[in-house]
């Protein structure tokens, strides 16, 4: 009996502990993805963006590319609009087709507040991910 009882207690232990866990690493990796996101809209402030030859887009998506690059973070850039403009995940002919992202629920937020987050299945890339969006009101980019 006693034995059941103290199974019992560390199974509640080790669940609580899982359950804990989990919250303080999500809000951990939303945290550092946001960092990673307002750095990418820092990063498109600070550079001379093209005006002739490659467009703004390919030039963004070669920006998200070369960033995400350094990591193991997905990072999109769009316009307020929800105009996907580059992605490091996708190859720019990829980028033209993309979705129309302004009714997605992190872009929604991030428009409305400044950031917004949401865990989701990603049809691109075939697995759940968290997504943070930010949105710069100076530049008019959102990016996640």
């Amino acid at each position: 009996m006693p034995t059941i009882i103290i199974m019992i207690i560390f199974v509640i232990s080790m669940v609580s502990i899982e359950h804990h866990l989990k919250g303080t690493l999500r809000t951990q990796f939303e945290q550092e993805l946001g960092i990673v996101a307002s750095f990418s809209l820092t990063a498109i402030n600070s550079v001379t963006k093209p005006t002739t030859g490659t467009s703004l887009s390919s030039f963004l998506d070669q920006l998200a590319t070369k960033i995400a690059g350094s990591g193991d973070a997905r990072i999109t850039y769009m316009n307020k609009n929800g105009e996907v403009l580059g992605d490091s995940k996708l190859t720019f002919e990829q980028v033209l087709i993309s979705d129309n992202h302004q009714n997605r629920k992190e872009v929604k937020a991030a428009l409305q507040k400044g950031k917004g987050v949401a865990i989701r299945f990603s049809d691109t890339l075939q697995t759940e991910m968290i997504y943070v969006a930010i949105f710069d009101q100076e530049s008019g980019y959102i990016a996640r």
